[in-house]
């Protein structure tokens, strides 16, 4: 895959008072992702999908995304570049009625704090990730899940939901809970 890499609104600061106003130029973003499939194929399974209960597959999947250089205009009209990476590891369960999709990542090039000057301390790294299960029952699906993100602070979600799948699963109605904790 090769993309244009980021947008300025994906260029968030977590502390500090200088912000990113707009990219003025980066490389192509570069990436590569694998995917093993120890039941079911791509062929015949979306790994995302829920398969309403209907298909088993088990797979494994890992990923590597990197911009070598980002150069940005800050909002005092100083520049910085940078470069940032991504790589992640997923697993994605069918079996009958259970789901199962969980995700590891780790981002690296993160911007901590524009304020800086020391390129060490305005850039870091995060990491997080997330599982989520779901059980189909004939059109209604509850589901729990769990996510993690450690972006210079923690920050935990958990969800209860339910979904109701309609007109042969082309509709959905969505219900859920979310308790975020810091």
């Amino acid at each position: 895959v090769i993309s244009d890499g980021v947008q300025s609104d994906d260029l968030e600061s977590s502390k500090g008072n200088r912000t990113v106003e707009k990219v003025i130029g980066q490389k192509f973003t570069y990436c590569g992702k694998l995917r093993y499939y120890f039941l079911g194929s791509s062929e015949e399974n979306k790994v995302q999908d829920t398969f309403y209960g209907q298909k088993k597959s088990v797979s494994i999947g890992l990923g590597y995304f990197a911009n070598d250089k980002i150069t940005t205009e800050l909002s005092d009209t100083s520049e910085f570049s940078f470069s940032r990476d991504l790589v992640n590891a997923e697993l994605s369960v069918a079996l009958n009625s259970f789901r199962l999709l969980a995700e590891y990542f780790e981002f690296g090039g993160d911007i901590v704090n524009l304020d800086e000057t020391d390129k060490e301390e305005i850039l870091g790294n995060s990491y997080g990730g997330y599982v989520s299960t779901e059980y189909v029952l004939h059109k209604g699906a509850p589901y729990i899940g769990f996510e993690y993100l450690n972006r210079h602070r923690e920050l935990k979600t958990y969800t209860l939901g339910l979904n109701y799948y309609l007109l042969h699963y082309k509709n959905t109605f969505h219900f859920e809970y979310k308790l975020f904790h810091s």
